[in-house]
């Protein structure tokens, strides 16, 4: 389950929680939040062990109000290996997202049991 909460750097925090699983309909786990000095990108994994997971990311402005819409940074790959967390990391004003790869082995939640595991990187632009 993932939630997103606003809070301004004085640490007061307005509004309350997002729950983000409920509002875009999936089970979504490796939560990152990153701040590049003008909007929040927050990636998530969705339907992670599954043929489907995906990295997802969504731009926030500093008041925690959603900017755009939610993107599909890292997808399945055609030889079956899947994505999870994006640790995004900031360059500018830009995003640098990196994330894990595998083809999932008899426990698709174990990522210790992943072939052909490596690490792909991408920019993202706010």
């Amino acid at each position: 389950m993932g939630y997103l909460r606003p809070v301004r750097h004085d640490g007061r925090r307005p509004g309350g929680l997002n729950d983000y699983d409920q509002q875009y309909g999936a089970q979504s786990s490796f939560s990152v939040l990153t701040w590049n000095g003008t909007k929040y990108l927050v990636t998530w994994t969705e339907n992670f062990g599954s043929p489907e997971t995906s990295v997802k990311g969504r731009s926030f402005d500093a008041s925690g109000a959603p900017v755009g819409s939610e993107q599909t940074l890292f997808s399945a790959a055609d030889d079956g290996s899947i994505p999870w967390l994006a640790a995004p990391f900031v360059n500018g004003s830009n995003y640098f997202a990196v994330v894990n790869r595998g083809i999932p082995g008899i426990d698709p939640f174990n990522i210790e049991e992943y072939a052909n595991a490596n690490v792909y990187g991408k920019v993202i632009s706010p």
